[in-house]
C-alpha cells in the first residue's frame, strides 16, 4: 500500500488508530487457522497486519490502550510471529532508518520485506535489528535498513518479539536516513547488547560518569570541527544537523538528567566523530548511570490545593459559585479558613474584587474569631460589576493590630461575549467551556432523536440523551458554556432519512451520485439507511435484517449553494441548540460555496467570476450567522480555520476559500461575514505539537510564527478569537515521571500561547494551571479587542530591550489607548533549549537576569510599570505581580525586569493627559 505513509515517515507507527475486526472475519479465521492469537475484540493498528505464515505454535497481538510510551496505544506482541506494517515505494539505494521503543523481557527482532517491481513483487526479508531486552521503562532502538539492492522498489517493516511474556512496542517509524544519520544509527547497532549504551532506564542522572561521557564527546566533536573541511561535505553537513538536535540534551549547562535514548546517541556519534577524525577508536567498555529518583524530583501537586499551615490561620479555599458570569451578574463566593494555631484567632475577613492591571475594590469585611482547629465558611454574595474581563478574589484575614495574616486569591471571567474569555481545556479548573465532539444524530440537518440511545452520525458514540441532558444542566449552573458539532455533511440514520426526504439538499457529482464529501470522503451505505438508530433497551427492529448498527464515517455533503439549505441547516441548528440546552455550535470547516451538481444536474456555482464567489461566501455564512444570533448576539459560533489553510484549500480547488483577504484574493467580503458577528471563534487545528512526526507546530520557532501570523490575520485585523487544539499530551495525568508532567516544555508553550493572544484546547495537566490561571486574571490585557499589536517596523522606535540573551518579544508588543493615555504591552518569552518540543524534557531553565526595557515615553508622564508572571512549579499557586522602580529622563523610562524563567509581562501605564 503505497499510499500508506505520513511523508516520508511510517504511517501510524503510534498506533493510535486502529481498525476494529469481526471475529468472522475470513483473514481472522485464516490467521487463527495458522496458529495466531488475538485477544476480544479483535483490533489491529490501522495499516498494519500480520504474516498468516509466520505464527508458528502461537504468536500474540494485542493493542494495549493504558500505559503507552507517547500518546493512548501501544502493540504487544510474542510468539515470533510476523507483525507487518505498510510502507511501500522507496527511494533506490537510499538507506532507511528504523526506530521503535520496547519494554519487557525477551528478543525483539525487525526486518525489512523487499519486493521488486513495479507491479510489487516480493523478493526477499532483510534482518536489521535483533537484540535481547530486559527493561521495565521504555527504551528505544534504532536500526539501518541499507536498501543496496538496485531491484528493490518497495518496502514493508516488519516486527516480532520472543520471550516469556508478549514484549511491548511503541512509536516505531521508518524513513529515509541521512548520511550523518546512518553513521550513528550503524554506531549503536555495533553497541546493542555490549553494555556500551543504556538498555534498561529512560531517564538518568547526570552524574559523574556521565560528565566523562560527555567530556569524550566534547573532545571528540572539537577535533571533528578541525577536520571536517576535509570530509565530505554532504555527510558533514548532515551530521551537523545530528548534532545541533543532539547538543541541548547533553550540553546543556546545569542539566541534572538525561533522556537516555540522547545519552546513547551522544555515547555512539563520539566514535563516529573520533573515526571520522582519523583518531583510533577504542573497545567500547561498559557505561554506569543511575536512574533519576522519580519520588525526590516531583513533590505532591495538586491544582488548587491548598494545605492549612501548622500554627497559624490560612485561607485554604475560595470557592466561586460560577467559573463564567455576565457583567453585572450576581455571584457568591464560599471561602474556607482553617485555624491551626493553639489559640481563638481574632480579627476581620476582608473581600477584595481585583480586575484589570491593578484596579481594587473591597467586596466585604466581618469580623470573626475562629477557635483551636475550627474550619469556618464564610459565605457572602456581591455584584460582579459592568467590566468584561478576569477577576480575582481575594480574602485576607487581618488580626486585630491590623496585620495580614494570611491572604488567597481565585479566579474567574466575565463576560456575555464568552468567547472573547475562552477557555476549553477539560479538566482545568478555569474550564468555562464544555465541548461535545460528534455526538449529534447528523452533523448536518439536525434533530433531536426520538431514542433513549442513539448512535451519533459521524463517529458512532453512544449518547444516552438523558444522562447528557443532566450534565448540560449541572454544566450551566458553573457557568460553563457547552456548544456541539456540525459540519457540512447529512450522515448516520437521521442524515440519510433528511436525503431521502430532500435529495435537493445535497451535492452530486456529475456521474449523478451523491459528492464525495472533501474530508471524509466515503459514500453511505444503502444496505444500512432503514436502520434503526435507537440502541438502548428500547431497540425493536421490525425486520431481522435491520437489526444492525450502521457504519461510521459515512457522509453526504449539503449544497451550501443553495440558500434555502443554508437556513435549513441553521434553522436546525437554533432550534436543537435551545431544546438541548446549548450555547453555540462548532463548524468543521468554513462556511462556503463548493462546486457540484445540483439534483437538476446543473452545475451550483455555474461561474468563475471570484469577486461573485467571495459575494456568494459572504451571503451564505451572513445567512448562517445571521439565523443562529437572531434574538441572542452572544450565541457562539466557530469555525475549523486559519490562516494557513486558506492557500492550502485554494491550491486544491476549495472556493469557499475565496473572499478570505489573504495573498492575491479578490477581496476580504467572505472573511468579514465570519468575524463581524459576535462571539467568534477560528481553530487552528494541531493535534501532534508534543507527539512524533514532522510539521510546524512541532517547532518552537515555526509554532510561534504561526502563531503570530494567524494573530495578525484572525485577531488583529478582523478582530476573531483565536483558538489552538486539540493537543494531545502523551503524558498519564497519575504519574508526573521527571518531567513533572511535562512542566518545562508545556510552560514554555503557554508562554507562546499568552503573548499570542491565544486559547488553547488540550486535556488538562497541573503543568498546564499557571498559564491558564494567569489567563483568567489577566483576560482583559490579553483579549480584548483594543489590545492591539505594534507593528514590527515601528517597535524598535517605542522599545529598546538588553537581554543577556536571545528571547522572543520584538513580534509581541502591543498598545491598549486608555482615556487619559496608553499601557504598553510587552510578552518575554524564553526559547526552549531544544529544537523540537519534547514533553519529556527534565530540567527547568535557571531565572533569567538581567533584562533591561526602555521606553519612549516623550513628554507623557509613566504612571506605573509592572511586572507580572504564572508561578513557579515550586511557589504558591497564584499569579506574580510586581510594580518596578523606572528611571525616567529624557522621554524614556527604564527598568529592569525581575528575574524569570519562562515568560513575563510588563505593563508601561502612560498617562498623556
Amino acid at each position: 500500500t503505497y499510499a500508506a505513509r505520513a511523508g516520508d515517515h511510517l504511517y501510524n507507527g503510534s498506533f493510535e488508530r486502529i481498525v476494529k475486526l469481526s471475529p468472522t472475519d475470513k483473514r481472522i479465521a485464516l490467521y487463527e487457522k495458522k496458529g495466531w492469537k488475538f485477544p476480544r475484540p479483535i483490533i489491529f493498528p490501522k495499516k498494519w497486519g500480520v504474516n498468516p505464515g509466520t505464527a508458528g505454535k502461537g504468536s500474540t497481538l494485542e493493542v494495549v490502550t493504558n500505559g503507552a510510551h507517547m500518546g493512548q496505544r501501544f502493540l504487544r506482541i510474542g510468539g515470533g510471529g510476523h507483525v507487518v506494517a505498510s510502507y511501500g515505494k522507496v527511494e533506490k539505494s537510499k538507506p532507511y532508518e528504523v526506530t521503535l521503543w520496547v519494554r519487557g523481557k525477551g528478543k525483539v527482532w525487525a526486518g525489512v520485506y523487499c519486493y521488486a517491481g513495479p507491479p510489487a513483487k516480493f523478493i526477499s526479508t532483510k534482518t536489521i535489528l535483533s537484540v535481547n531486552i530486559d527493561s521495565n521503562e521504555w527504551v528505544q532502538y534504532r536500526a539501518l535498513f541499507r536498501n543496496n539492492d538496485p531491484k528493490v522498489y518497495a518496502a514493508n517493516l516488519v516486527l516480532s518479539a520472543t520471550g516469556p511474556k508478549p514484549v511491548d512496542i511503541d512509536d516505531v517509524d521508518f524513513f529515509p536516513a541521512s548520511p550523518g544519520e546512518a553513521m550513528v544509527v550503524e554506531e549503536l547497532s555495533k553497541l546493542y547488547s555490549t553494555g556500551a549504551l543504556i538498555e534498561n532506564m529512560n531517564v538518568v542522572q547526570a552524574d559523574e560518569n556521565f560528565a566523562r561521557k560527555q567530556a569524550e564527546y566534547k573532545t571528540a566533536l572539537k577535533k571533528f570541527r578541525a577536520k571536517s573541511a576535509g570530509l565530505d561535505e554532504e555527510l558533514v553537513e548532515s551530521l551537523g544537523k545530528e548534532i545541533k538536535a543532539l547538543d541541548p540534551y547533553v550540553l546543556t549547562k546545569g542539566i541534572t538528567a538525561i533522556q537516555v535514548s540522547y545519552y546513547n546517541e551522544m555515547i555512539a556519534m563520539t566514535r563516529v566523530l573520533s573515526r571520522l577524525s582519523g583518531e583510533k577508536v577504542a573497545q567500547a567498555t561498559p557505561v554506569r548511570a543511575k536512574a533519576v529518583e522519580i519520588k525526590k524530583a516531583v513533590a505532591y501537586h495538586r491544582p488548587g490545593f491548598r494545605p492549612a499551615r501548622a500554627g497559624t490561620v490560612t485561607i485554604s479555599e475560595i470557592k466561586p459559585d460560577r467559573i463564567l458570569y455576565k457583567e453585572n451578574d450576581e455571584a457568591s463566593i464560599k471561602a474556607t479558613i482553617v485555624n491551626k494555631s493553639d489559640k481563638v484567632e481574632k480579627g476581620t475577613l476582608v473581600a477584595l474584587m481585583h480586575l484589570d492591571l491593578d484596579t481594587v475594590r473591597e467586596l466585604k469585611r466581618e469580623p470573626v474569631a475562629i477557635a483551636p482547629g475550627e474550619k469556618k465558611i464564610w459565605r457572602f454574595s456581591y455584584n460582579v460589576g459592568p467590566e468584561t474581563y478576569g477577576r480575582g478574589i481575594e480574602v485576607r484575614f487581618v488580626d486585630e493590630k491590623g496585620k495580614i495574616i494570611d491572604s488567597w486569591q481565585e479566579f474567574y471571567q466575565v463576560a456575555a461575549e464568552w468567547m472573547r474569555v475562552l477557555m476549553p481545556t477539560s479538566g482545568s479548573r478555569y474550564q468555562n467551556y464544555q465541548h461535545y465532539h460528534s455526538g449529534e444524530p447528523t452533523d448536518f440537518g439536525v434533530h433531536v432523536a426520538d431514542a433513549e440511545v442513539y448512535l451519533s452520525g459521524q463517529a458512532r458514540y453512544r449518547i444516552n440523551q438523558a444522562a447528557r441532558k443532566r450534565r448540560i444542566e449541572f454544566l450551566k449552573k458553573k457557568g460553563i458554556k457547552q456548544a456541539f458539532y456540525q459540519n457540512r455533511s447529512f450522515s448516520g440514520i437521521m442524515g440519510y432519512e433528511e436525503v431521502r426526504k430532500h435529495p435537493e439538499y445535497v451535492l452530486y457529482d456529475e456521474n449523478g451520485q451523491f459528492a464525495i464529501d472533501p474530508v471524509y470522503r466515503v459514500y453511505p451505505n444503502p444496505m444500512e439507511l432503514a436502520s434503526p438508530i435507537e440502541v438502548g433497551p428500547k431497540r425493536k427492529p421490525e425486520k431481522p435484517y435491520l437489526n444492525r448498527a450502521y457504519t461510521s464515517w459515512q457522509h453526504v455533503p449539503a449544497n451550501l449553494a443553495r440558500e434555502d439549505v443554508v437556513a435549513y441547516g441553521a434553522e436546525c441548528i437554533k432550534k436543537y441548540a435551545k431544546e438541548q440546552g446549548f450555547d453555540g455550535v462548532f463548524f468543521d470547516g468554513i462556511f462556503g460555496v463548493s462546486r457540484g451538481y445540483g439534483y437538476d444536474g446543473k452545475p451550483v456555482v455555474p461561474f468563475d467570476d471570484k469577486r461573485k464567489i467571495a459575494h456568494f461566501n459572504a451571503r451564505v455564512r451572513n445567512i448562517y450567522q445571521g439565523i443562529l444570533k437572531r434574538d441572542d448576539p452572544d450565541f457562539g459560533t466557530w469555525f475549523n480555520f486559519s490562516y494557513e489553510s486558506v492557500e492550502y484549500q485554494r491550491r486544491r480547488g476549495n472556493i469557499s476559500l475565496i473572499g478570505s483577504g489573504l495573498g492575491n484574493d479578490v477581496s476580504d467580503e467572505a472573511i468579514r461575514a465570519l468575524t463581524d458577528w459576535k462571539n467568534v471563534a477560528c481553530l487552528m487545528e494541531w493535534q501532534n505539537t508534543f507527539r512524533g512526526g514532522e510539521n510546524q507546530g512541532q517547532y518552537p520557532a515555526k509554532s510561534l510564527r504561526a502563531f503570530v501570523e494567524n494573530r495578525d490575520y484572525l485577531v488583529q485585523k478582523y478582530g476573531a478569537n483565536v483558538v489552538v487544539g486539540w493537543i494531545g499530551i502523551p503524558i498519564d495525568r497519575k504519574n508526573p515521571g521527571p518531567s513533572k508532567w511535562g512542566w518545562p516544555t508545556i510552560n514554555y508553550f503557554m508562554a507562546q500561547i499568552i503573548a499570542t493572544q491565544y486559547h488553547v484546547v488540550t486535556w488538562d495537566m497541573p503543568s498546564f494551571d499557571p498559564g491558564f490561571q494567569f489567563q483568567t486574571r489577566y483576560s482583559r490585557l490579553l483579549w480584548a479587542r483594543d489590545i492591539k499589536v505594534v507593528p514590527a517596523e515601528k517597535v524598535a522606535k517605542v522599545i529598546q530591550l538588553q537581554t543577556p540573551e536571545k528571547i522572543w518579544w520584538k513580534r509581541l508588543v502591543y498598545k491598549r489607548k486608555r482615556d487619559d493615555g496608553y499601557d504598553l504591552i510587552i510578552h518575554l518569552v524564553r526559547i526552549p533549549p531544544t529544537q523540537k518540543w519534547d514533553i519529556n524534557w527534565v530540567d527547568e531553565p535557571a531565572p533569567l537576569k538581567g533584562v533591561k526595557i526602555t521606553a519612549d515615553i516623550g513628554s507623557a508622564k509613566l504612571q506605573t510599570v509592572q511586572a507580572l508572571r504564572p508561578y513557579y512549579y515550586e511557589e504558591k499557586q497564584q499569579p506574580v505581580q510586581k510594580v518596578l522602580k523606572a528611571k525616567v529622563g529624557g522621554g524614556k523610562a527604564t527598568v529592569e525586569v525581575p528575574s524569570f524563567r519562562y515568560y513575563t509581562m510588563v505593563v508601561f501605564r502612560v498617562k498623556t493627559r
